[in-house]
């Protein structure tokens, strides 16, 4: 499909996983979704997932190597919450070490890849251990995209950040900085409550 006959925006989920970021996204947003996986176990669930949801006709689950996917347009925005723990013990299945380490993807690839199929007016969102922050900005940067929002997730008050979530674009900004602090006292802050809420059952 050219992107013309699309009737709406079209975003791209890059290692869907059981397709939870697609779902959440369709819940709120007119849009429709490319959601590539290259784990088969994974593609099946997301697939099931997305066929018994509201959203089925406008998320359409791909079973592919992101770096062999050839999409039919360019992007409005891409997302991605991508495989990249290094430094950590691998898991022995191969499965494990494609959804949670850098073996199949990196950044360079998926710096590369994006830059080709996003607007000139997109965005690309994409969450990692706070650890690739600077890794990331680098590597856009290389690739043209700059940093217009970052937020650095910790636990509570008294932690460090263990995840930051990063937005590129190709146009020259200035970054907004922020913390996101899930819990405080055992209980969720307001500000998780309320980044959340959109999406609770209850």
């Amino acid at each position: 499909r050219e992107q013309g006959k699309r009737e709406r925006p079209v975003i791209l989920d890059i290692g869907t996983g059981t397709g939870l970021l697609s779902l959440m996204l369709s819940q709120v947003l007119d849009i429709e979704t490319d959601a590539v996986e290259i784990v088969q176990e994974a593609f099946e669930q997301a697939t099931t997932n997305t066929a018994n949801s509201p959203w089925h006709h406008k998320i359409h689950v791909i079973h592919s190597d992101i770096l062999q996917f050839q999409p039919s347009c360019k992007y409005e925005l891409v997302i991605t919450n991508p495989p990249f723990f290094e430094n950590d013990l691998k898991a022995q299945e191969p499965a494990n070490n494609l959804a949670r380490h850098e073996v199949a993807l990196q950044l360079d690839g998926l710096f590369s890849f994006v830059v080709k199929w996003l607007n000139p007016g997109g965005y690309f969102a994409i969450l990692l251990p706070a650890s690739r922050k600077n890794k990331a900005i680098e590597t856009g940067m290389l690739n043209g995209l700059k940093v217009c929002n970052e937020v650095l997730v910790k636990q509570t008050t008294a932690h460090s950040p263990f995840r930051v979530m990063l937005l590129f674009q190709h146009q020259d900004c200035s970054a907004k900085k922020s913390e996101l602090v899930i819990k405080h006292m055992n209980q969720y802050t307001t500000a998780f409550r309320e980044l959340l809420e959109p999406y609770y059952l209850h």
